[in-house]
């Protein structure tokens, strides 16, 4: 069993991010999971730990491209450097 404790502040940010994966507004996807939890609980805390998950796996491939871009960017920049490095040799 793991229990899960959600502020308000990151349950909205999981909403915006996930909203905009799923084509929705941010208010509409915590609206309909908002009737979810109405109807039934128990899918309800299921969607919401599935939601969490997925939100850091998102937010972990989205740090993963960041350095990617990073990276690519040092090594263009270090290409110039290269060849002067060769010709001053």
């Amino acid at each position: 069993r793991v229990e899960l404790l959600l502020i308000p502040e990151v349950l909205s940010l999981v909403h915006k991010s996930l909203a905009r994966a799923e084509g929705k507004t941010p208010e509409a996807r915590a609206q309909a999971l908002e009737n979810e939890k109405r109807r039934s609980p128990q899918e309800w805390v299921q969607r919401v730990a599935v939601d969490v998950i997925v939100w850091l796996v998102l937010n972990g491939i989205i740090s993963e491209e960041k350095k990617h871009r990073l990276l690519c960017q040092q090594n263009l920049r270090n290409l110039w450097r290269k060849a002067a490095d060769k010709r001053l040799e």
